[in-house]
C-alpha cells in the first residue's frame, strides 16, 4: 500500500474519534440597559420605540434604534402599571392601583402628557390589555384584593382625549384572576387561574359587538395559566407553576375552531418555573423564568411539531434577574428582569439570528 501500512489479518479498523458535541445555538445578549428606580413588569416593542411598564413605578420609553445600544428617551410617573398598549402616538394605560385607564400622548417621549382618563368603579384592578381598531379590551381582577369582578371591559377610544366605556362582560369562572390578553380577529384569548388549585382555562371572547361580548370557548390548562400569544391557528399559554411550585409549562391550542379550543401538546419542567409573557418567532417559543429572586433565563421551546414541543436552549445570564416578560421585534428578544419588584431591573437586548 503507498502509505506503508499493512493490514493484520483479522484485525479491524480503529473506530474513528466521537465528534465533540455541538452546543444548542444560544441568543446572544448585545445589550443591557439598567431601568432606574423602575422594576418593569412588561415590554412592548413599536418600531424602534419600547415601552416598559412598572408596577408600581411607571412607564419608561427607550430608543432601539440601535438595539446594541438601547437609552432611554423619557419616563412617565404612574402607580400600578403591569401591561400597556401602543397605538400612534398613544400608551393605552389600565391601572391596577386605581379604577382609572388613562391615555398620555408621547409623541415627544421626553415629556409624555396625558390627554385622556376614565374613570368607572368597574375598571378595578385593570391587568392586560389590547387595542383593536377604536377599542381598547381590558382585564379586570379580583386578584387585586378589592371587590372587582373577574371581568373585560371594552373602552371606545375613537377620540383619545375622551375615551367611553362601551361594553362589560363578567364571569367569576371562565376570567377568573385573568391576566394578559391576545386578540385575533374578532376573538380575545384570556387566561383564567383559580390559585387554589393552580389549574384554570384559556378562555375565547367574541367581540365582534364590543358592546356585547360573549365566552364562546373554552379550554382546561393545568398548572396556573399565566398568559397567551398567538400565532396563526395556535395559542401558546403559559403555566406559572403547579401547587408544589416545583414547574412551569408551555401548552400549545388549536383555535382553528376558536368555539372549540383543544389542546394539542405541553411541555412542563423546572426550567420553564414562574414562565409569564412569552413571544414567538416562526416556529420558536421565547419563555421567560425564574426560580427565586437572582435567576432568569430565557427558554426557548420549539414548537414546529405541537404534540412534542421541546427545550432548545434555556438561556441564563448574570444580568437576567427575575424575568418577567419577552418581546420579539425583528431577530432580537427585549427581556426585562424584576418582574414583581425584584431583581436588577434591566432591559436586556438578545440577538437570536442563531436560532432561525
Amino acid at each position: 500500500m503507498a502509505s506503508g501500512f499493512r493490514w493484520r489479518r483479522g484485525a479491524s479498523p480503529a473506530p474513528a474519534p466521537e465528534p465533540t458535541p455541538t452546543p444548542p445555538p444560544a441568543p446572544i445578549i448585545v445589550a443591557s440597559l439598567a431601568i432606574p428606580n423602575y422594576s418593569p413588569e412588561t415590554v412592548a416593542v413599536v418600531g424602534n420605540t419600547a415601552y416598559l411598564a412598572a408596577d408600581p413605578n411607571g412607564l419608561t420609553i427607550v430608543d432601539v434604534t440601535n438595539p446594541a445600544a438601547p437609552r432611554i428617551l423619557g419616563t412617565w410617573e404612574h402607580a400600578g402599571l403591569f401591561q400597556v398598549a401602543v397605538a400612534g402616538n398613544y400608551v393605552y394605560v389600565p391601572d391596577h392601583a386605581s379604577d382609572t385607564f388613562t391615555i398620555p400622548n408621547v409623541s415627544n417621549p421626553a415629556s409624555p402628557s396625558v390627554v385622556g382618563t376614565l374613570t368607572d368603579s368597574r375598571l378595578g384592578s385593570m391587568e392586560g390589555i389590547v387595542v383593536k381598531g377604536n377599542y381598547a379590551f381590558i382585564t379586570c381582577s379580583s386578584n387585586g384584593g378589592d371587590t372587582t369582578p373577574n371581568s373585560i371591559a371594552s373602552i371606545n377610544i375613537t377620540d383619545p382625549t375622551n375615551p367611553t366605556f362601551a361594553g362589560y362582560l363578567t364571569d367569576n369562572t371562565y376570567l377568573l384572576n385573568s391576566g394578559p390578553l391576545a386578540v385575533s380577529g374578532n376573538y380575545l384569548y384570556s387566561i383564567a387561574d383559580d390559585f387554589s388549585t393552580q389549574n384554570g382555562f384559556l378562555t375565547v371572547v367574541g367581540i365582534s359587538d364590543p358592546l356585547n361580548m360573549s365566552v364562546v370557548g373554552h379550554v382546561a390548562i393545568p398548572n396556573g395559566p399565566a398568559s397567551v400569544v398567538i400565532s396563526g391557528n395556535r395559542a401558546y399559554v403559559t403555566s406559572y407553576n403547579d401547587v408544589t411550585n416545583t414547574f412551569g409549562g408551555l401548552t400549545v391550542v388549536d383555535i382553528s375552531a376558536p368555539t372549540s379550543p383543544a389542546i394539542l401538546g405541553s411541555i412542563f419542567s423546572t426550567k420553564l418555573l414562574s414562565a409569564f409573557v412569552s413571544d414567538i418567532s416562526g416556529t420558536l417559543v421565547y419563555v421567560p423564568s425564574f426560580n427565586s429572586p437572582g435567576t432568569g433565563m430565557v427558554n426557548v421551546v420549539d414548537v414546529s411539531d405541537p404534540a412534542n414541543p421541546f427545550i432548545v436552549t434555556s438561556f441564563t445570564d448574570s444580568s437576567l434577574d427575575q424575568v418577567g416578560a419577552v418581546t420579539i421585534s425583528g431577530t432580537y428578544a427585549y427581556v426585562v428582569s424584576g418582574f414583581l419588584g425584584a431583581g436588577a431591573n434591566t432591559l436586556d437586548v438578545l440577538d437570536i439570528r442563531g436560532l432561525h
